[in-house]
């Protein structure tokens, strides 16, 4: 077999998206068409849907939450007790019922987080057991919009073209951007921002001190949002 090498210089700040994207281009040597990703497949579908029926959930008409800490993420996170009063606003305001996704490891605050909405909330957990990806994908191919952290489902949801508001921390900032079609991204610009999470400081302060009043203001305009709105607070 044949060996080759092919270095194609790109600025470590570049989205890693259009880096992949020039990557195959100097692969193929030519300039190429990307159009969305091949929707969730049937056998994915049909097991999202019957997540859904167990759930007594709605098969449309729901949001998507990632929102929920565990050791390792608190360098992304934006705070389990901000997280708890931004959702209970918007359960209070909204009122559609919210799937929060996980991993087993953020069960117990997704709980809490959940402990924390008004009555009558609808929600669901699916953290302690949480689907494979093709099955997210499918439920969040049907989601209304998607609401947490920079997280694999936000960037599922970007694929699957849905409205998504997503806090971003500035530790590899802004390369995990996704190429989302509608949608609002927060973060706070600090002198240390690109420090590859290794943070000296207390907390993140980076996405930790994203105020309240910033985040609902960006849920109340996602529904008139046209394109990827980022906000980068000084």
């Amino acid at each position: 077999t044949g060996r080759w090498s092919l270095e194609v210089p790109v600025p470590v700040e570049m989205p890693e998206w259009e880096k992949a994207r020039r990557l195959a281009e100097a692969i193929a040597g030519r300039e190429l068409e990307f159009g969305p990703p091949p929707p969730p497949s049937s056998e994915s579908v049909a097991r999202a849907g019957a997540l859904l029926a167990d759930a007594g959930f709605p098969s449309r008409g729901f949001l998507v939450v990632c929102a929920g800490t565990r050791p390792g993420l608190a360098l992304k996170d934006w705070g389990e007790a901000k997280w708890s009063r931004f959702r209970a606003t918007v359960a209070r305001e909204d009122g559609r019922p919210m799937i929060f996704l996980g991993n087993p490891k953020e069960a117990a605050s997704v709980d809490r987080i959940r402990s924390a909405l008004p009555r009558g909330a609808v929600s669901v957990s699916l953290a302690q057991q949480p689907p494979p990806v093709p099955v997210a994908h499918a439920l969040i191919s049907r989601a209304d919009a998607y609401v947490g952290r920079d997280s694999g489902p936000m960037h599922l949801a970007a694929a699957s073209g849905r409205p998504l508001l997503a806090l971003f921390g500035g530790g590899h900032w802004p390369r995990f951007i996704p190429p989302a079609a509608r949608g609002v991204i927060l973060t706070r610009v600090t002198p240390c921002r690109g420090c590859n999470f290794d943070c000296p400081f207390p907390e993140p302060y980076c996405v930790s001190s994203v105020p309240l009043d910033a985040v609902l203001e960006a849920w109340r305009s996602l529904s008139g949002e046209d394109g990827l709105r980022v906000v980068e607070m000084p």
